[in-house]
C-alpha cells in the first residue's frame, strides 16, 4: 500500500490506476481501515456511459473482493485495463472455487463428497471470473499483476489449470515470522474445550458457523465468556447487532474483544484482520496446512499455545491430577486400561481407544516409556516431558 504502487507506476503515481484486492468483506475493511488516506471501498458503483466504476478518487486505492471484481467483470469485460496496477492479496484464496461443472469438481477435488460438490454448483462462481480476468490482466503488457500469500502453494491449482507462468519473489530471507512456545495436536475438539486454560485469551478457528455455534455454547457451559463472529453477508446465518459490533471492533482496532475469553471465526475472518492484543493461545480446529497458518497467522505476534487438530492425535493435560497420578510409576494391564479411560478420546466407531493409540500419543508428546518387570508380570512406567528433560 506504501511501497509498491510508487515503486511499479513511478513516484508521480495516480493511485486510482491502482486495484487492491482482497479474498474477504473483512479483509477489504480492515485494509481500508488502516490506510483510510490511501484506500477506499466501492460499495456502491457509479454507471458512466454503461462504464461502472468510473470517478474514482485520483488519490486512493480501489480496494475491492475478488468475487466483486467477479461481478464487476461479468458487467464490462474490459473493466480491468484502466489499471495499471493490480495487487492480488491473499492471492491463495481466490481459487474457490475454480471449477462450475460437476466433473470438473470431481476431478480437481476428488475428496468432495457429493454434499461438497452440489454446495459448490449452488454457488455462483464470481471468484472464477475474477481468475479468467487475472489471467488476461497478466498478459496485458500495460498491467503488473502481483499475487501475494503466506501460503502461495494453495494457488497451484489455478494456475496448472490456466497454464500460466509464475515468476516467485521471496520478500527477504528473513521476513519476520511469529512463534509458539508449544504446538498441541488433539483430535477429540470436546475434549480440547474441556482444557482450553482458564483466564487466558484464546482465538478458536472453526470451519463452519455450525461448528462455532455449538462449541461456542460448550465453552459457555464451562464458564467462559464468548463472542464469535463470521461474514456479515451471511443471509442463512445472519450476525447479531453484538456480533457486527464486535467484528467491527476487531477490524477498525486490530484489537481481541474485550471482557472476552474465547473469540470464535471462520474463514471469513481467517486471513486478513490482525489482532495485535496479547492472545496466548490459538485453535485451528481444521487439519488443511494452509489454514493453519493463515488463522494462526491473524494473531500478529508470538503465542504460547497452539492447538492444531490431528483426527488421531490424544490432548493430554499433564498438569490434570488425575493424569499425573499414571506417571512415574509401574502401570499395570488394568492401570493402562484405565490411563486411556481417563482420556477419554474415542475413534470413529465411538469405542474407546486403549493404551496402545494412548502410548503413541505419549511418546509423541515427548514422554518416554520405560518397561519394568516385577515379579512375573510387565509394567509401563511413563516418564513426563517436564521430568525426563530433567
Amino acid at each position: 500500500m506504501n511501497k509498491l504502487p510508487y515503486e511499479i507506476l513511478g513516484t508521480a503515481a495516480k493511485l486510482e490506476n491502482v486495484l487492491y484486492l482482497i479474498d474477504t468483506c473483512a479483509g477489504r475493511h480492515s485494509i481500508v481501515a488502516k490506510h483510510p488516506d490511501k484506500a477506499r471501498c466501492y460499495d456502491k458503483l457509479i454507471e458512466n456511459g454503461g462504464f461502472r466504476f468510473d470517478g474514482f478518487d485520483p488519490h486512493r486505492i480501489v480496494v475491492i473482493t475478488y468475487a466483486k471484481f467477479g461481478v464487476e467483470m461479468l458487467k464490462n469485460p474490459r473493466f480491468f485495463e484502466r489499471f495499471g496496477l493490480i495487487i492480488a492479496d491473499e492471492f491463495h484464496n481466490i481459487y474457490w472455487p475454480i471449477p462450475y461443472t460437476r466433473s470438473r469438481i470431481k476431478a480437481d477435488f476428488p475428496e468432495f463428497s457429493s454434499r461438497d460438490v452440489e454446495n459448490l454448483l449452488r454457488q455462483k462462481c464470481y471468484n472464477l471470473c475474477a481468475m479468467e480476468a487475472l489471467s488476461a490482466a497478466s498478459e496485458n503488457p500495460n498491467i503488473m499483476v502481483v499475487g501475494i500469500s503466506a501460503t502461495p502453494e494453495e494457488s497451484k491449482k489455478w494456475y496448472e489449470w490456466k497454464n500460466l507462468s509464475f515468476n516467485y519473489l521471496p520478500i527477504a530471507d528473513n521476513i519476520k515470522h511469529y512463534t509458539e512456545s508449544k504446538k498441541i495436536l488433539y483430535g477429540d475438539v470436546h475434549s480440547l474445550i474441556n482444557a482450553l486454560p482458564k483466564g487466558e485469551k484464546t482465538l478458536f478457528y472453526a470451519d463452519h458457523i455450525g461448528q462455532i455455534k455449538n462449541y461456542q455454547m460448550e465453552c459457555e457451559l464451562l464458564g467462559l465468556k464468548c463472542a464469535s463472529v463470521w461474514s456479515a453477508n451471511n443471509e442463512k446465518h445472519p450476525l447479531s447487532e453484538q456480533q457486527r459490533l464486535i467484528r467491527q471492533q476487531i477490524i477498525e482496532t486490530n484489537e481481541f474483544p474485550k471482557d472476552t475469553d474465547v473469540l470464535l471465526i471462520n474463514k471469513s475472518m481467517g486471513t486478513a484482520i490482525n489482532i495485535y492484543t496479547k492472545v496466548p493461545n490459538v485453535v485451528v480446529h481444521s487439519t488443511n496446512k494452509s489454514t493453519q497458518i493463515q488463522a494462526r497467522g491473524r494473531i500478529r505476534q508470538d503465542i504460547e499455545k497452539l492447538y492444531i487438530l490431528q483426527p488421531d492425535a490424544t490432548l493430554i493435560d499433564y498438569t490434570d491430577e488425575n493424569v499425573r497420578s499414571y506417571l512415574n510409576r509401574p502401570l499395570s494391564v488394568e492401570d493402562k486400561a484405565a490411563f486411556a479411560r481417563l482420556v477419554g478420546v474415542k475413534d470413529k466407531q465411538t469405542h474407546n481407544r486403549g493404551w496402545t493409540t494412548l502410548k503413541r500419543s505419549l511418546i509423541a508428546d515427548g514422554c518416554v516409556i520405560k518397561q519394568k518387570r516385577i515379579g512375573s508380570k510387565n509394567y509401563d512406567i511413563v516418564i513426563s516431558p517436564e521430568e525426563y528433560r530433567e
